[in-house]
């Protein structure tokens, strides 16, 4: 955001796509450039940072419409976990630009995980800097199965599902040439079962990307749905089944494990694992 032609390009993009809140992540914007930039180029916008959590304020939120209200109840060098207000609705949104190393990703995931009882609608979108499986990246070096593993656990801890998705596939490249290029889903929204209840034609659309390496990402709640009524009841069946999975089913193999151990004991049988 440092450059005239990318600050141009996101006011533009706001104002084609229509947009009501717009985030922009890896601003590379010094704290102590900020105000005069918001100032020249932004003053039309409310503008939320996180430049309390990281020098170069990695995420920022743009709105200008008066009747949105926005408060950021908690930030840090990787995310924004925003109360959004408008009109009828309430929401929770989380903004997030995941660091590179997997280790630095931790306190996102467990961010993330410390979250799983909200019962507000809540969205979670932005560069998550991981994938979710090796079919999310063309790349000729190896997958990090760990950092997948990690990403996947938090998702499922914290209660989220993807959202229906549009558009490009890999919403990022290196932009090098041939067996140097690489691609990978690295963009992508996640919501709670609340939200789905809430707006169950939401979708995201991945565009193509401009003069960044990343698409962006925009996403739309969605129309009237004759069906909506069978679709909240079936994502309450399936937020049902997954709670008792988790409760009743987690580690299944070392408790049956567990069990016949304690059925031997009784018995005065000798029980060993090899």
């Amino acid at each position: 955001m440092n450059k005239l032609i990318k600050q141009s390009e996101v006011i533009s993009f706001f104002n084609k796509s229509e947009l009501d809140i717009l985030c922009i992540v890896e601003t590379r914007v010094r704290k102590n450039k900020a105000p005069t930039l918001h100032r020249k180029k932004f003053k039309q916008f409310y503008i939320l940072d996180n430049y309390s959590s990281h020098l170069n304020g990695r995420l920022w939120v743009i709105w200008r419409n008066s009747a949105i209200t926005i408060q950021c109840q908690h930030s840090s060098s990787q995310w924004m976990h925003l109360l959004v207000s408008y009109g009828p609705h309430t929401m929770e949104v989380t903004c997030v630009y995941g660091f590179n190393h997997p280790a630095q990703r931790i306190p996102l995931w467990d961010f993330l995980s410390s979250r799983s009882g909200s019962s507000l609608p809540w969205l979670i979108l932005g560069d998550m800097n991981c994938v979710r499986n090796s079919d999310e990246r063309i790349s000729s070096d190896p997958p990090n199965i760990a950092a997948m593993d990690e990403f996947n656990l938090a998702i499922n801890n914290a209660g989220l599902e993807e959202l229906k998705t549009q558009g490009c596939w890999y919403t990022w490249t290196n932009k090098q040439e041939h067996a140097d290029r690489k691609w990978m889903r690295l963009d992508r929204g996640l919501a709670n079962v609340p939200w789905f209840l809430a707006f169950p034609d939401a979708y995201v659309e991945a565009l193509t990307p401009g003069i960044s390496d990343h698409s962006p990402l925009v996403i739309s709640l969605g129309g009237s749905n004759p069906h909506r009524k069978m679709v909240q009841h079936l994502r309450k069946i399936k937020y049902q089944l997954k709670h008792l999975h988790k409760a009743s089913y987690t580690s299944i193999t070392e408790r049956v494990s567990q069990v016949h151990q304690q059925l031997h004991l009784c018995r005065g049988e000798a029980w060993w694992i090899p």
